[in-house]
This record gives C-alpha cells, structure tokens and sequence, in this order.
C-alpha cells in the first residue's frame, strides 16, 4: 500500500486496503481522482499478530505535495503494545487513528491481509 501510494498509484492501493461499507480491495467512490505527489522512503521494521489482526510496524517518512504535510516515524516500538495483552489496545488505537504512519492496522480477510482503510482514508 505504501508502495502503491508512494509510485503515485492511489486507486492501485486499493488492492491492499478494506475500506469500511466496501469490499476489501475496492475502491469507495471518496477516494481522490486526483492525488498529491507522495515522496519518501519507508522500512517495514516488525509485525504483531492475534488471530485475524495485524500491526506492521514502519519507520521513514512519506510526504504530500498538496500541503498536507508529512507522515514520519523514526521509533520501530511507537504503538507497540508493551504485553501480549496489550494488543487488543494497540490494534484499536492503530485502526482509529486516522492518517498515522506506525503501527498500521492490518486484517486478515479470507487468508488475504489488508490495511484497516478507516486509518488511510
């Protein structure tokens, strides 16, 4: 999804992203016909799974040629629960995040994971 979006490819990230009222890897009709510039450099540092939710870790940075600013992380633990039985909480706070850069909430959807859209819309 990083990826997609940093090659400019914002309707192409739609394949790795389950937007809410949406199938997974559809498109909803709010996403931009016509997308800032996104420029950066990111590295997946670790993950955390419990049962069909994920946490992926990054650190880098992307930012938006419309003024929207940038997305950075430099710490590989932000957001990371500091217990098994913190996940619960982590997860939450990643998906309800809005635009944040790490963790990033993950689902798994009949064996296929995706980004939570709610996070990257």
């Amino acid at each position: 999804m990083l990826q997609a979006r940093l090659a400019g490819d914002w309707s192409g990230q739609c394949q790795y992203v389950s937007y809410p009222f949406t199938q997974p890897g559809v498109c909803p009709a709010s996403v931009e016909t016509d997308p800032p510039t996104a420029t950066g450099s990111y590295q997946i540092v670790g993950q955390m799974i419990s049962g069909t939710d994920g946490l992926v870790f990054v650190t880098g940075s992307i930012c938006y040629s419309n003024g929207d600013g940038c997305l950075r992380n430099s710490d590989p633990t932000a957001g990371a629960p500091r217990s098994p039985a913190g996940f619960d909480a982590a997860f939450g706070a990643a998906a309800n995040a809005g635009y944040s850069f790490s963790p990033i909430a993950c689902y798994r959807i009949n064996g296929q994971w995706y980004v939570s859209g709610f996070s990257w819309t």
